[in-house]
């Protein structure tokens, strides 16, 4: 193995490592791989060897060389530089060892000293034995004059053991039957004491039960209790809402009465207010109509006073013009200017009075408008109306599935509390159960069975069916016999197919959880069995009994296949008689197996494996339904908290809904009346502005009589006077104006009085009756009286005061049921109490007897050890007494004990006389014969096998002659031949030298290789002495000896011996570490052809590996690769043919330039020494 450990610049090395990379295309490796990587790796503690990154040892390393064709015989696959040097210095003493490690000889040399050392040995052990076997003779002789004494005294002997023996054994009987009554009494003790524990052990599981039971039923009353304590609470907070709703209706019912008596009232005083309306407003519409009258009548008084006085005017002007003014032209002129005031204050009238003409209009446009939005508020507050009547109607709507909402979600509180009570309860019982459960299943196959449903979850697995005991049913008095029949057997998996079987145990290994048996429905395979007939229904197949479905029918006869099930004992004992190949069973759980064997007994039924499980199973069940359940009412109550929130929302927008509408009504409702009062205004306004038009129609006419008075008078003459006529009028004229100023003070104060009354009256009902009347329909319209909103607040605060009355009758109903439950709680507690202080004291007294029988078992121990003891005892003494005969047996067997006792004496009497004998003799003369048979025995046997380690000897001789000539021959030929192609027209030979005798002159050569290999007929180790190298480097010239050559021609016959020696076991690849540093140039071209030829051979090519610092292999080289030394570190690069040739050949001149510059400078010493 080649291993260097390189230094460079740095920090040191601590480990380093070699790796060859072997091509395996030929598949030499017997490993099934193209590349073979064997790495060595050396470190401070370490020295390893890997093969393909995997470790292995050395021997494994050089068996895997070996199985590739590198032989450990041959170790000249690898030649470093000293070896070539070494071989050419070698004696032919040396040679030929190399020939014999080369023929593998050494393994018979081994194997040849092992023997001889073997041979050795057995020789030294014959030698001892002989010596014992002399020794033994003689001791023999000594003891075979004593057998004549040891015989009497034998004799005796046997009598004496005789009589010991008969006694010992008559004691001995009576021990054992004293024995077997204890034991039998023991076994007696035992099972009443098994019996008394199990019964105080089932009176402890009761206690234990019992006491749970009574935490559960104080935890339950605990649980009662502060229920009681809540729904006390509930009942007071009920009591208060009732007491609360009732005083509401008892006030809203107050109110209604005193509203419908308020009511009564207004609707008396409305109906009186509107008699009284409609009797003022015709006293109002008969004053307007005689104001109207007098009016008139004033207006005609008026308009004749003033046509009186106008014309009392005219002619009262026209009688005083003459004095007034100087001239008619003056008295026009004034006219003219009087004329034109006239006519300005007309037409400014005219004016007036068209304005007012338009406000009358306006007025009237105006008071249509007032109508219309009148009509139009009156039609929003009729729908106002009926808008509150709807919100009212959806307030109590919102508020009804408000109030179901919440009675819902109270029944579903209940609900859920009831089920939580139910559910702890049950958990604790579940709880109780899974833990018997899991004692009833062994540890490890619990772990695995909960681990199989947690894999077969996690990885969706189809195809289990699951436990045994879940796929059947068995009927309750076949449980005890279900039970003893399959015992762990009901925990086993069932699935459809081996293969999900399989996996379930691989990924069970792979957790590393517990330990399941699986039964593959492809793969049970139910014997048929021949199940007994002639006992008719009193003994059947126990599995036709077990309910199940029909693919799960092979699992089930896998398991209870080969029982039959009996009516009782006496049947299950004829079965077994009659031979049938099954096992019967009773209903008890008695077994009666095939072979015989009987088993049963007790079996407490409450500790039943299916029982346990089936209750598990059962509870697991109600458990999940009850959380289910659990979830149903948590949705319910969910979805009632959103209902209840939907409708407290709606019941809310409701009652905002219905106040807005409310007060939309009551904005309508002034709107109206401020309408009204808009359009009483507007009438007032309209009769006012009628009024002023009149007014202004009087002044108008008047204004138009003076102009046309003025036009008159200007028309006429001012000098032409009064005429009788006018004068007659002017006289009458003032008469009548005075009567008609009377008539017209007397028509202003009948229209004046008629105007108070009309005043008063429309005073009285604009300001009274109508606004009292409109207070009432307000207070009406407000719900302020009957009619309103108050029957209906009525009916909801009843509807309120009913249910405060249910949720109140609710609570006490339920407190009853609760303190009912409680005192049922309470009377169990104290039945469990009493009950578990008798199962104390039970158990005590169960105790007290346990301990009593256990003492009595101690006792009956200690004498059952006194007895075994003693027993033992005599067996021994018996044993100690050796071996009798029957006879003696016999002969004292039917004596008493006293007559033994006598003859015992009698014998040992006589005994006493041989007390100087050797009691041994006999036995000592027979071990000594023993002995000497067995050493002669191990004489011959040593002579045999001396004899045949000397055959082996003789044959490991002869194959090592053998390999030896064999190797001799084809090295020597190969050597012949590499030389010959190595020196063209040398000649090289290999001699073997014989040993040279006492009697024998001295001998310098022998025959050849030839006539040796033919003659050798003895050992070569005594026949040859070593191997003679003799070569010839020209042709015609005598071989000459290897001391005779020159240092590089002894290195080429070194390498000659190399190549031969390779050539007899050829190796695909060598590695040479300058074998061409010493040869001649000539030869290095020889050596480099021979290499090529044999890289190239086409039966065995192999792969040469050399470093060199000579051009000649360089040339012969397919790849070369140079060593590069930088900072102290080489690197080994590829380098071209052509590079390494031009570098090899600088290296040999730098090193040749010394060599000739010595050359040249000898010469000139020589002369410088001559002179």
């Amino acid at each position: 193995m080649l291993c260097d450990l390189q230094e460079g610049a740095g920090h040191a090395v601590l480990s380093a490592y070699v790796e060859v990379v072997f091509d395996n295309g030929d598949n030499r490796f017997p490993l099934d791989r193209s590349e073979v990587r064997l790495r060595r790796t050396i470190g401070l503690n370490k020295d390893e060897f890997t093969i393909d990154r995997k470790r292995v040892t050395k021997a494994e390393v050089m068996n895997l060389l070996e199985s590739a064709g590198f032989s450990r015989a041959n170790p000249y696959y690898v030649v470093q530089q000293g070896k070539i040097q070494e071989m050419a210095r070698m004696t032919p003493a040396q040679r030929l060892e190399l020939l014999k490690e080369v023929g593998g000889t050494k393994v018979y040399e081994e194997r040849r000293r092992d023997s001889i050392k073997i041979m050795d040995e057995t020789e030294g052990r014959r030698l001892q034995i002989e010596e014992y076997v002399t020794s033994i003779e003689e001791k023999l002789n000594e003891l075979n004059a004593e057998r004549a004494e040891l015989e009497a005294y034998q004799a005796l002997d046997k009598q004496q053991r005789g009589i010991e023996y008969a006694l010992l054994d008559r004691e001995l009987t009576a021990a054992r039957q004293e024995l077997a009554q204890v034991e039998e009494d023991r076994s007696k003790l035992q099972a009443e004491t098994a019996e008394a524990r199990e019964s105080m052990q089932d009176a402890q599981a009761e206690l234990a039960e019992k006491e749970s039971a009574i935490a559960e039923a104080r935890a339950q009353q605990t649980a009662y209790t502060k229920q009681k304590k809540a729904l006390s609470t509930e009942r007071q907070a009920a009591l208060q809402a009732k007491a609360k709703a009732e005083a509401d209706v008892a006030e809203a019912q107050a109110a209604q009465e005193s509203a419908e008596y308020t009511c009564k009232c207004a609707q008396q005083e409305l109906q009186r207010l509107q008699e009284e309306v409609a009797t003022t407003q015709q006293q109002l519409d008969a004053a307007k109509q005689q104001l109207q009258q007098r009016t008139a009548a004033e207006k005609d008084i008026a308009n004749q006073l003033e046509d009186a006085k106008a014309q009392l005017q005219v002619l009262t002007n026209k009688q005083g013009r003459s004095s007034q003014f100087t001239s008619q032209a003056e008295r026009d002129k004034h006219l003219k200017q009087h004329l034109g005031r006239l006519r300005e204050a007309a037409k400014g009238q005219q004016e007036q009075l068209q304005q007012l003409q338009q406000q009358e209009a306006d007025l009237n446009t105006a008071f249509t408008d007032l109508a219309a939005e009148l009509g139009d508020k009156n039609q929003h507050l009729a729908q106002l109306n009926q808008d509150i009547a709807a919100a009212e109607e959806s307030w109590y709507q919102a508020k009804a599935a408000r109030n179901a909402a919440q009675d819902m979600r109270k029944e579903a509180w209940r609900e859920l509390d009831e089920l939580n009570e139910q559910h702890k309860k049950l958990e604790a019982e579940f709880d109780r159960a899974y833990d018997a459960w899991q004692k009833s299943v062994p540890r490890d196959v619990l772990e695995g069975l909960l681990a199989t449903e947690t894999l077969r979850r996690q990885h969706q697995l189809t195809g289990v069916a699951g436990c045994l005991v879940d796929l059947m049913d068995v009927p309750e008095q076949l449980v005890a016999a279900a039970d003893v029949v399959a015992g762990n057997q009901l925990f086993q998996v069932v699935v459809d197919t081996d293969e999900v079987g399989m996996q379930l145990v691989k990924l069970l290994q792979k957790a590393g959880r517990g330990r399941v048996t699986f039964m593959p429905l492809n793969r049970l395979r139910v014997p048929d069995v021949a199940y007994p007939k002639q006992f008719g229904r009193d003994a059947e197949p126990l599995y036709k009994h077990l309910r199940t479905e029909e693919k799960y029918i092979k699992a089930v006869q896998q398991v209870f296949g080969r029982f039959v099930v009996c009516k009782d004992r006496k049947v299950m004992e004829a079965v077994g008689a009659s031979g049938a190949p099954v096992d019967a069973i009773t209903l008890d759980g008695d077994v009666l197996r095939r072979k015989g064997t009987i088993s049963g007994g007790y079996i407490n039924t409450a500790r039943s494996k299916i029982l346990t499980h089936k209750k598990y199973k059962t509870l697991e069940a109600q458990l999940q339904q009850l959380k289910q359940r659990k979830q149903e009412v948590e949705m319910r109550i969910e979805q009632a908290d959103q209902e209840i929130l939907r409708f407290s929302g709606d019941f809310a927008a409701a009652d905002e809904k219905k106040k807005s509408v409310r007060h939309q009504l009551a904005q309508a409702k002034a709107a109206i009346h401020a309408t009204q009062t808009d359009t009483r205004q507007l009438n007032a306004q309209l009769q006012d502005c009628i009024g002023q038009q009149d007014k202004a129609s009087s002044q108008l006419e008047e204004l138009e009589r003076q102009i046309k008075t003025a036009e008159a008078e200007l028309k006429s003459d001012m000098n032409a006077g009064v005429s009788a006529t006018e004068r007659r009028q002017l006289a009458d004229l003032q008469p009548a104006i005075e009567d008609l100023q009377q008539q017209l003070s007397q028509a202003k104060k009948i229209r004046n009085q008629v105007q108070s009354q009309v005043t008063k009256l429309e005073t009285r009902l604009n300001t009274n009756l109508l606004k009292r009347v409109d207070e009432l329909n307000a207070a009406s319209s407000n719900n302020e009286l009957p009619g309103g909103g108050r029957s209906a607040d009525l009916t909801t605060l009843e509807e309120d005061l009913e249910r405060a009355e249910v949720a109140l009758s609710d609570v006490e109903g339920r407190l009853q049921a609760l303190e009912a439950k409680s005192d049922e709680v309470a009377a169990q507690i104290s039945g469990l109490t009493s009950r578990c202080q008798a199962l104390r004291d039970a158990a005590a007294a169960g105790s007290a007897a346990a301990a009593e029988e256990g003492r009595a078992v101690a006792a009956l121990d200690s004498r059952q050890a006194q007895l075994q003891a003693r027993c033992d005892d005599l067996s021994r003494k018996i044993r100690d007494l050796g071996s009798l005969s029957a006879e003696v047996f016999e002969k004292y067997q039917n004596k008493g004990p006293r007559e033994l006792h006598s003859a015992l004496k009698k014998v040992q009497a006589e005994l006493s006389k041989y007390g100087h004998v050797n009691k041994k003799a006999l036995d000592q003369y027979v071990n000594f014969t023993e002995q000497r048979e067995d050493l002669n025995r191990r004489r011959n046997e040593i002579q045999q096998s001396h004899v045949k380690i000397r055959e082996l000897i003789a044959a490991l001789d002869m194959r090592k002659n053998e390999a030896i000539e064999r190797t001799f021959k084809t090295v020597a030929k190969n050597f012949r031949e590499v030389f010959a192609e190595l020196v063209p027209g040398g000649k090289g030979e290999l001699v073997m030298q014989k040993r040279k005798t006492a009697g024998d002159a001295e001998a310098d050569d022998s025959a050849g290789e030839g006539e040796d290999a033919d003659r050798a007929t003895g050992g070569v180790l005594e026949k040859y002495s070593g191997v003679k190298v003799r070569v010839a480097f020209s042709r015609g010239n005598e071989t000459v000896s290897l001391k005779l050559l020159s240092g590089g021609q002894k290195t080429l016959v070194a390498l000659a011996l190399i190549f031969a020696i390779q050539r007899c076991d050829p190796a695909p690849f060598y590695l040479f570490d300058e074998i061409d540093a010493a040869l001649d140039p000539q030869y290095r071209t020889t050596v480099a052809k021979l290499l090529r030829r044999q890289a190239d051979d086409e039966r065995n090519p192999a792969m040469f590996i050399i470093s060199t610092f000579h051009p000649q292999i360089v040339s012969e080289a397919d790849k070369v690769y140079g060593v590069v030394h930088t900072n102290r570190i080489s690197q080994i690069e590829v380098i071209t043919k052509a590079d390494a040739l031009e570098f090899l050949q600088a290296e040999e001149q730098q090193h040749n330039a010394p060599q000739q510059q010595q050359q040249q400078q000898a010469p000139q010493r020589q002369a410088v020494a001559a002179r």
